[in-house]
């Protein structure tokens, strides 16, 4: 009896134990197993992230290649027009087409194009190594208002900014009640003011007082307005008075890297509008649709031309010519690029500003002598380049009809002095 009973009691203890080890292979495989799904879970995080990078980064180059692309069509169209521009006259606009039409990669291929142009271009994406996508639209800078030009030196030029950025904002009142009803009462010409007293030289408010004390609550900062030309139009968001809706308003329509004039072949409505109020919704579709059409008339020629087509119309243009607002009818100076890439789910965009220095510097060196009439004898010109005009005297437009111009042919990358990268 004693001894089943040490039997039993030893099949007990061997049973405990064997409970014992299975609970710890439970625990042990448990453990293991929860080890295995985090280092899982972990690699495929750091997988997935380290493929969004890579996404990321083709985006990036794709949308980079959009730019040297768009960089590669304007030195296209800037030689076309220095070499044929002479020999097209008028027509020179047409050259126009090789930077405005916005440019896609992969190219799309039209719904009726043949069969055999399809298997074309199928057959040259595929053996093409570039996988990404980019959209590229190429802009015209140049037909904007330069905020900059507040703080010129010719007067002329201050006070038609002056009066160009007022009428972006009376317009608007004009011709939108509901905007017009919530800024009743409002004092565009004091938040113009402001802007004027942001880039100008002296420190006397054109609103009265020191042009500082509207800044005097923002703390740690003691040299606001810095009395200097913008630097990028977002910095417009720290003037005195300035709302965001009332910025969003601005911003099509201005640039800190304009021309010196109002491009009036290739300015948008709000610009022409903001020319004279005269010139109404109306009025500026029907110069557009002017400009676009040559069996109306085509791109205009020169102000003659164009204060003649307003004439037409029925608008008095004395006012209009004693502002003297600088209007230019010629080539394209300064371009807005902008490219979007796109690879996989990841998307990455960049602006970029190709500037002419030479041209906006000889454009505003003849406004200049024209408005001071100093009758100083006109500098000598640099070997084939135009001769300038004398002083007092209307400058001559650097236009693609003017014959020195055809023997000027750009080289190289056009120069750009803005990128953004986002």
């Amino acid at each position: 009896m004693m001894i089943n009973f040490l039997r039993r009691r030893q099949m007990n203890k061997k049973n405990s134990e064997k409970g014992v080890a299975l609970l710890m292979a439970i625990f042990a495989m448990t453990l293991l197993t929860t080890i295995a799904v985090e280092v899982q879970y972990g690699t495929q995080i750091e997988s997935l992230s380290a493929s969004q990078g890579l996404n990321k980064l083709r985006a990036y180059y794709a949308a980079k290649a959009g730019v040297e692309m768009s960089l590669f069509r304007i030195l296209i169209y800037k030689k076309a027009l220095a070499q044929f521009g002479k020999d097209l006259g008028p027509n020179a606009s047409m050259l126009d087409k090789i930077w405005q039409m916005p440019l896609p990669w992969p190219l799309p291929i039209p719904k009726d194009a043949m069969g055999t142009t399809k298997d074309e271009v199928n057959k040259v994406l595929k053996e093409s190594i570039f996988d990404g996508k980019y959209m590229t639209s190429i802009e015209n800078e140049s037909s904007k208002i330069d905020i900059n030009e507040l703080g010129s030196k010719s007067k002329n030029m201050r006070e038609a900014t002056q009066v160009k950025i007022l009428n972006i904002f009376k317009e608007r009142v004009k011709g939108e009640d509901k905007w017009a009803q919530d800024h009743q009462g409002y004092d565009f010409e004091k938040l113009v003011n402001n802007i004027v007293d942001w880039v100008d030289e002296d420190t006397v408010s054109l609103n009265s007082g020191d042009e500082n004390s509207l800044y005097s609550e923002i703390k740690d900062v003691t040299d606001l307005p810095p009395n200097q030309p913008f630097k990028t139009l977002q910095e417009l968001h720290m003037v005195a008075g300035m709302e965001d809706n009332l910025f969003n308003i601005l911003v099509p329509n201005i640039t800190v890297y304009g021309s010196k004039a109002i491009n009036v072949n290739q300015a948008p409505k709000e610009v022409l509008m903001s020319l004279d109020p005269l010139i109404e919704k109306e009025t500026a579709d029907k110069i557009i649709e002017r400009r676009n059409d040559e069996l109306k008339g085509g791109p205009f020629l020169d102000e003659k031309d164009f204060f003649s087509f307003l004439e037409g119309l029925g608008l008095r243009t004395t006012t209009l010519k004693e502002k003297n607002i600088p209007l230019e009818f010629d080539s394209v100076i300064n371009f807005r690029v902008t490219s979007t890439g796109n690879y996989s789910n990841m998307s990455r965009k960049i602006v970029a500003i190709v500037y002419d220095f030479d041209r906006v510097k000889d454009r505003l060196k003849d406004i200049l002598t024209k408005e001071k009439g100093t009758g100083q004898p006109p500098p000598v010109p640099s070997p084939g380049q135009p001769n300038p005009p004398a002083a007092g005297q209307p400058p001559q437009p650097a236009s693609p009809t003017d014959p020195d111009k055809k023997s000027t042919v750009p080289k190289g990358r056009p120069q750009v002095v803005y990128w953004f990268e986002n």
